[in-house]
């Protein structure tokens, strides 16, 4: 299973898995970049139930006060409150010792590489991978500096371990086609319409610019990797810190994942 990028859009990649338990799939391998590599890591963890329990109990006070803004020139957010929360979640697990195979991917952004994770601690493999630029502080590590995953590789699939006669499912997050199915749905007056707004900052630009290109890195990702099931989310679902619409975002999640588990399921006769 892959899991991409894209801030709190990724909370709904909670609902994808839990479709999936449900229909009984077995979850053997994880590549997951940014939020993907947080819900994955979780998830491989055994403790994505008391995150999500977590998530859901966020107001937009408290997401506001777990950001810890800092004047440094690394980045707006140190992000330490957030991971007092969450290290609890992962514990001090190693990614060797996992029950599932994971792989968390980071950006090298001194030697201009992608850094996988699979042997290393969890915490800080999951630190590094959300490392926003400019948003949240880079982490430092033995002479470079790591960011966030998807400034290189968004949705990962050529990072994942497969096995023989597997199922390799990809979820984006980042969709910007206008005929997904979500706006049709019912949840399709929670949706954000855009438009141009009348006051744009340049947290605002810098935002809009840095998802724009990962929604453009994934699309080149997709034509050289082509997953057995695709899974898309649209990027206007939620903006990158609305993580206390994490309710809505979880069932959108699994929402769209019965839609194409069900479309998947009818093509290829496959029944779990």
């Amino acid at each position: 299973m892959v899991l991409s990028s894209g801030g709190a859009r990724g909370i709904s990649q909670i609902g994808v898995i839990e479709e999936l338990e449900r229909r009984a799939y077995s979850i053997s391998s994880i590549a997951g970049c940014s939020i993907g590599a947080m819900v994955g890591g979780i998830y491989a963890s055994g403790k994505l139930p008391e995150f999500k329990d977590w998530l859901l109990s966020l107001t937009k006070m408290e997401v506001f006060r777990l950001m810890d803004f800092s004047f440094n020139r690394k980045g707006f957010l140190k992000a330490e409150k957030v991971f007092e929360k969450i290290n609890p979640f992962i514990s001090q697990k190693n990614i060797e010792d996992l029950p599932i195979h994971f792989v968390a991917v980071a950006t090298d952004i001194y030697n201009n590489k992608e850094i996988c994770f699979t042997k290393a601690s969890l915490s800080k493999a999951i630190r590094a991978s959300v490392a926003i630029p400019v948003f949240i502080q880079a982490r430092g590590a033995e002479d470079t500096i790591l960011v966030d995953g998807g400034v290189m590789n968004p949705l990962p699939i050529n990072r994942l371990v497969r096995s023989h006669d597997d199922i390799l499912i990809a979820v984006n997050v980042n969709d910007l086609s206008k005929d997904n199915v979500l706006f049709k749905s019912k949840f399709k007056k929670d949706i954000a319409q855009k438009s141009i707004p009348k006051d744009i900052g340049l947290f605002d630009i810098m935002n809009m610019s840095f998802e724009l290109t990962i929604s453009q890195l994934v699309n080149c990702s997709l034509r050289e990797n082509r997953p057995d099931l695709l899974i898309q989310i649209p990027r206007s679902c939620a903006g990158t810190f609305e993580f206390y619409n994490a309710e809505k975002l979880i069932e959108m999640g699994r929402f769209m994942a019965k839609h194409y588990l069900d479309e998947f399921e009818k093509e290829t006769g496959f029944s779990n």
